[in-house]
């Protein structure tokens, strides 16, 4: 795997992998158990609930180091270039080669190599059990493993492999049609046929303006509700018939082809009629665009954004601030995190600006910045640095809407946030406030609360409530801008 890396073009790589003698010494046999170890993202049955954090954990458990000891702190803190000054920064697999390289013990003469059938035997065994059986498993392959064969182990069980190469590659290599028992041979190409219980991809919607729907309502009167989260299946009916019954089968599929048959339970019978439309903010131009502050950072993973700060913390000023009189602890409150949206270039100047500012963010109480207020950020939140207010830069960030949070001090957080820009042309004083962004939050309810009101994208204009409206029940004021078929929904089909 290391010549695999090693190579750039995506062809020279999958020939490295299945290689003359590779084919030579795997026969006729099937390739699914490599493939699960080629390719782990695409391994739905097994999964690890195992991440870097979790991992590196279990390793200083069984090597016995100590959390503040050198190596300790390179496993825990992997993305820290401060910590870990090697080129391996920024990934977990390769900072773990280097502290397991004088550790392991070599193999016996007699020991035989480690096969991919062994591979796939401790996978399934680590696969759904509980931390105490798992440690099990880590500690077979901590005292049995070298360094190299340690550092791929993780990469598959954290499902990154980063060889460079998709999965689309190499399974085309294998055949360009598809993978299955009947397509051993590439030469036979596969005629593609619209089955029952056939998985293919379905046709995506069209996207369309605002504007379009509206014409194509020729002026009409037209309703709008809440869209419910959901997943988007295709549903694959079959129906036999004999002498006395009638059978019919069915099973519902992701668009990604993942069985979801067994998670749907009795429904009701869709009302909604083929006239409705789909409608997202961020289609239309709806989306929340907010000037907010840099006030942290984290470290990056991988190659391209490891070794240094590639995600933000976000923030708000707690109050206006006269950049003639700023006090010494300038009161910010956290927003959210931002970590796209941006360029490589992009991001390499605001690094640039911001390193000689940053500061190591200490998890103790007593020597958290002042101007947080008190705040103790858990888990993903916290910030690997920090800086101060004054040093820092506004970006432009914008979002599907503004939703409730208890992660962050103003109670709020922007849901799906991206960069728009870097506001270099403005002072770090020019942010929003707290107060500017509930009071966008507040308008933000009333555009959902008035969303009844709206016909061919115009608001209807607000009238005045008699005394009969005020005293009109919950349940009626329940029903507006609901069509009544679809209020009306039949019952009694529905089985316990």
């Amino acid at each position: 795997m290391e010549a695999v890396v090693g190579t750039s073009k995506p062809e020279a790589k999958v020939k490295l992998i299945f290689s003359d003698s590779f084919r030579k010494s795997f026969g006729h046999a099937t390739l699914y158990p490599l493939l699960r170890l080629l390719c782990p993202h695409l391994d739905r049955e097994r999964t690890y609930k195992l991440k870097e954090k979790k991992i590196a954990m279990m390793y200083v458990d069984l090597l016995g180091l100590s959390p503040t000891s050198s190596d300790g702190k390179k496993l825990l803190h992997w993305t820290d270039p401060t910590i870990v000054t090697s080129r391996a920064v920024g990934d977990f697999a390769m900072v773990l080669q280097e502290v397991m390289q004088f550790r392991t013990v070599k193999p016996r003469a007699d020991e035989a190599p480690l096969t991919v059938k062994d591979v796939n035997a401790m996978l399934d065994t680590l696969s759904g059990q509980d931390k105490d059986a798992q440690k099990t498993v880590f500690l077979h392959i901590v005292t049995h493993c070298s360094a190299d064969e340690q550092k791929w182990l993780v990469r598959i069980i954290i499902k990154d492999m980063k060889i460079g190469l998709r999965h689309e590659r190499v399974l085309q290599f294998i055949h360009p049609d598809a993978v299955c028992q009947e397509l051993t041979n590439s030469m036979v190409r596969y005629v593609p046929q619209i089955q029952p219980f056939q998985v293919f991809t379905p046709m995506l919607a069209k996207r369309v303006t605002f504007g379009d729907c509206t014409k194509a309502m020729n002026g009409n009167d037209f309703y709008m509700e809440p869209k419910l989260d959901g997943e988007r299946i295709t549903c694959h009916l079959q129906q036999s018939s004999s002498s006395n019954t009638t059978q019919r089968h069915m099973q519902l599929f992701s668009r990604n082809g993942v069985n979801y048959s067994d998670k749907y339970g009795p429904c009701i019978e869709a009302y909604v009629q083929a006239q409705w439309i789909k409608l997202k903010p961020d289609y239309a131009g709806m989306t929340q665009h907010l000037d907010v502050l840099v006030l942290g950072g984290y470290y990056g993973e991988g190659q391209r954004r490891g070794g240094a700060v590639s995600h933000f913390l976000l923030g708000v000023l707690q109050h206006p601030i006269d950049p003639n009189h700023v006090p010494k602890d300038i009161p910010v409150v956290s927003f959210c995190k931002v970590g796209t949206g941006y360029s490589l270039e992009e991001l390499d100047t605001l690094r640039v600006q911001l390193a000689p500012h940053w500061r190591p963010w200490e998890p103790i109480s007593d020597k958290r910045p002042a101007h947080f207020r008190g705040w103790a950020p858990k888990g993903d939140v916290r910030p690997d640095v920090w800086l101060p207010p004054d040093q820092s830069v506004c970006m432009e960030v914008y979002g599907f809407e503004l939703t409730y949070s208890t992660q962050f001090q103003t109670g709020l957080t922007l849901r799906f946030p991206r960069l728009k820009a870097i506001r270099y042309d403005k002072q770090w004083h020019e942010c929003l406030t707290l107060s500017q962004l509930n009071a966008l939050k507040g308008q933000q309810l009333g555009q959902k609360k008035r969303a009844v009101d709206v016909v061919m994208g115009e608001q209807k204009p607000k009238k005045r409530k008699n005394d009969a409206e005020r005293r009109r029940s919950t349940l009626d004021r329940g029903h507006v801008g609901v069509s009544i078929e679809y209020s009306q929904a039949n019952m009694d089909i529905v089985e316990a």
